[in-house]
Parts: structure tokens; sequence; C-alpha cells
């Protein structure tokens, strides 16, 4: 696949906002690896941000938990660029697509298993029922 229709599909990964430019500029002018640190520093803040988060939700104020949800989209964020940024690093977003769609095409088939077995535990079967007109 040619450099121009790998950039196209990669596009479809970075949200409108986000623009090439800057992060491949970021890993050009700090680095591979420390880019790669600073991603797992910021998987590592959201962690956090979704504790905090689930603590005030057990017993904060209202502005807590506003506050909490707030610093969540603030980390979410920082993962989400450098998660982009480490497509580049790792030039595998041809790799990461595919297994996003094979990930989300098993989740959906649990899904669709789990809703199935949830109706037949509902539908009652004839052999279980249970009638005083039976002998």
């Amino acid at each position: 696949m040619n450099s121009t229709a790998t950039d196209i599909k990669r596009e479809k990964f970075v949200l409108p906002s986000m623009r090439k430019v800057p992060l491949t500029r970021c890993i050009s002018t700090y680095g591979k690896k420390p880019q790669v640190d600073m991603a797992i520093e910021e998987m590592s803040e959201l962690i956090k941000a979704l504790l905090k988060e689930r603590r005030a939700q057990n017993g904060g104020s209202q502005t807590d938990i506003d506050i909490a949800t707030l610093n969540i989209a603030d980390e979410m964020a920082d993962v989400i660029i450098m998660l982009s940024q480490l497509t580049f690093i790792f030039d595998n977003w041809i790799d990461v697509q595919a297994m996003i769609t094979v990930k989300l095409s098993r989740q959906e088939e649990r899904l669709n298993e789990r809703d199935k077995s949830i109706t037949s535990d509902i539908t009652p079967r004839r052999s279980s029922i249970i009638s005083p007109f039976m002998e």
C-alpha cells in the first residue's frame, strides 16, 4: 500500500481536530523513546483520574464528581493524542485498525450470544413447564 493510502486510512483514526504535523513533529523533536514514555505516563494519569471519579461517586459531592469527570476527559484527550503518536512511531496503523475490527466483531458476537442465552433463559421450554394437568 502506498504512503498516501496509508495516510488516508490513518486520518480516520486521528480526530478531525488533530493534525498529522503536530503529532509527527513531537516525535521528531522529542524522540521516539521519550514519546513512548510519555504515552505510558499519560495512560497512568488516566487510570488515576478514573479511580478518583470512582471515589467521588462513592461519597463525594456533585462538584467532586463534576471535576473528576472533566479530569477524565482531559486525560482521555492526552491518551488519544499519545496513541495517535504511537501509530506513527511503530508505523502500525493498518495492523491496529485490523485488530480493532477483529476485536469489535468478536465482542459483537459475544453480545449476540449473550442476548440469545438471556432470551432462551426467559423463554420456558416445554419440558421445564410444570403443569398440574401433567401425569
